[in-house]
């Protein structure tokens, strides 16, 4: 082989290398991506239930609230509501 040959040919070699290398290495980038992105959907979605848990337990919390003050009250002036409807708790 001629001399200028083998310098190509171990120059392409070398950048083969060194591009196969950097598929590599983004593809281990675009797989630890996509491996946090699914954490992260996971934690929110955990996230989300818990509020909505809360949520409800706040609801129930304040209405035991509004019911214990009613009846303090001798059931005078009771506006709040039961199940959606107006009126007093009984």
């Amino acid at each position: 082989m001629f001399w200028p040959a083998l310098i190509s040919t171990h120059v392409l070699r070398k950048i083969r290398r060194k591009v196969m290398s950097k598929n590599a290495e983004a593809r281990v980038k675009t797989w630890n991506v996509q491996k946090f992105e699914a954490t992260v959907a996971q934690q929110l979605e955990g996230f989300q239930s818990k509020l909505a848990e809360r949520q409800k337990q706040i609801e129930a919390f304040t209405a035991g609230l509004q019911k214990s003050e009613c009846r303090a009250n001798g059931g005078q002036n009771c506006t709040a509501t039961r199940d959606g409807n107006a009126g007093s708790f009984s």
